[in-house]
């Protein structure tokens, strides 16, 4: 079994490590990836040809969960016009450019003037949504989503969270140096004790 000294040691290293990795996830949530719920008119940014968006609502449940994040790849009108049956598509609401909704495309209709346009839905919703969507809306489609990930982000965001982590790490940092010295001043009186 390794001594006390080793033990601190090790802790120590730990510590530091988690502390510099929440520190990296707080500047990179702050800085990095900005503005980025569904809901909000920017996703985060800092990911090359894809934007990322927090869920807000549960319509898109069971694939799709509150707090999760969603990857979009963004799209233009034209490849807008050309989405399948079943795309999960990231679009702005018909009464409020601003807000995004990402949902499942149910139907694909033609207009009589042959304008194409989708029926969607979120999979927790019992009924389509109420306007059809011009595929100028479309913001992208759904191409990965990470469970969990949007709650974290969120949560590095909020100055309880940060306190939190900071003040732990400090109490840490501070209990394992009161344990380094008293380790050190046990060893040396072990040692004065034990003259060889």
């Amino acid at each position: 079994m390794p001594d006390a000294s080793v033990v601190l040691a090790r802790a120590t290293k730990i510590n530091r490590i988690v502390f510099t990795t929440v520190v990296i996830a707080a500047l990179v949530s702050f800085f990095v990836l900005a503005h980025g719920f569904t809901g909000g008119e920017r996703g985060w940014l800092g990911i090359p040809g894809r934007r990322l968006f927090i869920v807000t609502s549960g319509s898109m449940s069971p694939a799709i969960h509150v707090g999760d994040a969603v990857v979009i790849k963004p799209v233009d009108p034209t490849e807008a016009r050309n989405l399948s049956l079943g795309s999960v598509v990231t679009f702005r609401a018909s009464n409020n450019p601003h807000f995004l909704i990402t949902h499942r495309i149910v139907a694909v209709r033609s207009s009589a003037g042959g304008q194409t346009y989708f029926e969607t839905k979120g999979d927790a919703n019992d009924a389509a949504d109420a306007s059809a969507l011009d595929p100028a809306r479309i913001e992208g489609t759904v191409t990965r989503v990470v469970p969990r990930l949007g709650s974290v982000l969120v949560a590095f965001r909020t100055p309880r969270t940060m306190a939190t982590f900071f003040f732990g790490f400090v109490f840490f940092e501070i209990a394992l140096v009161s344990f380094h010295a008293a380790a050190a001043k046990r060893e040396e009186e072990a040692v004065d004790a034990n003259p060889s």
